[in-house]
């Protein structure tokens, strides 16, 4: 009877485990930065204390069969780790902030592709999204003077000169980039080259410091800045933002994004600065920006995206500090110009459509 009790228990057991290995629910979901909702390629999941894993796919996706109550450890090379307990989830977005301390970073200038930042022989600095968004600039100079060896000097309505590595100056000594393709064509005079520039679409900034000639040409010999746009969120962003300053300064933000499916998605930003004050100070200013870009995933390997970037901007010439304001360090007053011929008018229009394959 001993061993009958036994043999009817292990029974029982074993009649009940066909329907827990099939009692294990799936999880589709999807691995994004937490500040730009764009996917995350090849971030890792696992379930703590098994041997299930698996890693997200160029959409930032993936899929995993899990029971209730397990742990979900989810990790990215420079993002803070994440653990999730799975309750009857099946879809599931996660997503990861930027960690403090920058690992492997992935650059794409040096070599115009992507490539390990160890790997990369160039003194380059990367200024990343979380940056640029909590700086939170009105001229570009309040970005790019953060990296050592840059100083961007502010001209007033977003005039500028740039010493890279060089002493202050006004030459021609730099070349300014989009996604990797020069603004300005080759032999344009690319001071001020950077009111050209929409700061609002940048998701990064890449900084060469120093000779970049043998990828980019003499342009380069200084140095080169290339921005890198938004790309598509994979859920629905909107961002609305408007700015007052005591001087004149008005300012308003757009910034919206999204997948329409799981091939498509678009992304648009721009922004409109104002400084209107009386004609005697000669001091206005306007400038509208604005970048759209379309993604389409062909295949795992193949891809299509087109950009549109349209600057319409203008500014008159200001005037100088008295002498006396200066030695006294009184920046408060508004000198009267006593220019009334200067100012600087750009129109610029770019547009591209890239098939890339890997």
């Amino acid at each position: 009877m001993k061993y009958l009790k036994y043999f009817f228990t292990l029974s029982v057991v074993m009649s009940f485990l066909p329907y827990a290995a099939f009692s294990q629910n799936k999880l589709e979901g999807k691995v994004i930065d937490k500040n730009t909702n764009t996917p995350l390629v090849g971030a890792s999941i696992t379930i703590l204390g098994t041997t299930k894993g698996s890693n997200t796919d160029a959409q930032g996706t993936f899929v995993l069969h899990y029971n209730k109550m397990d742990t979900l450890f989810v990790s990215y090379i420079g993002y803070q780790p994440k653990k999730i307990v799975l309750h009857d989830e099946s879809q599931l977005n996660i997503p990861l902030q930027e960690s403090q301390t920058a690992l492997n970073q992935v650059i794409v200038s040096a070599s115009r592709n992507e490539k390990p930042r160890e790997d990369t022989p160039m003194a380059i600095s990367t200024i990343g999204a979380s940056s640029i968004r909590e700086t939170k600039a009105t001229s570009l100079d309040q970005l790019l003077n953060q990296t050592a060896g840059v100083y961007m000097v502010d001209l007033g309505n977003e005039q500028h000169t740039m010493a890279i590595r060089q002493p202050l100056g006004y030459n021609d000594y730099y070349l300014y980039l989009e996604d990797g393709i020069p603004i300005r064509p080759t032999g344009d005079f690319n001071h001020n080259g950077l009111i050209e520039i929409n700061s609002e679409a940048a998701q990064r900034i890449e900084v060469i410091r120093g000779p970049a000639s043998s990828i980019y040409g003499s342009e380069a010999v200084g140095g080169a800045i290339n921005f890198i746009t938004k790309k598509p969120s994979l859920t629905p962003k909107a961002t609305l933002e408007t700015e007052w300053g005591t001087r004149d300064y008005k300012r308003i933000n757009l910034d919206a994004s999204t997948m329409v499916n799981d091939k498509l998605g678009f992304a648009i930003a721009g922004y409109y600065a104002d400084r209107s004050q009386k004609a005697e100070y000669h001091n206005d200013f306007h400038k509208y920006a604005i970048n759209a870009r379309a993604d389409y995933r062909i295949n795992d390997k193949t891809s299509l995206t087109g950009t549109f970037a349209y600057i319409d901007y203008f500014a008159d010439g200001k005037g100088d500090l008295d002498s006396l304001q200066f030695y006294d360090k009184d920046y408060t007053q508004k000198p009267i110009s006593n220019q009334r011929f200067t100012n600087r008018t750009v129109k610029a229009l770019r547009a591209r459509l890239s098939l890339q394959h890997k």
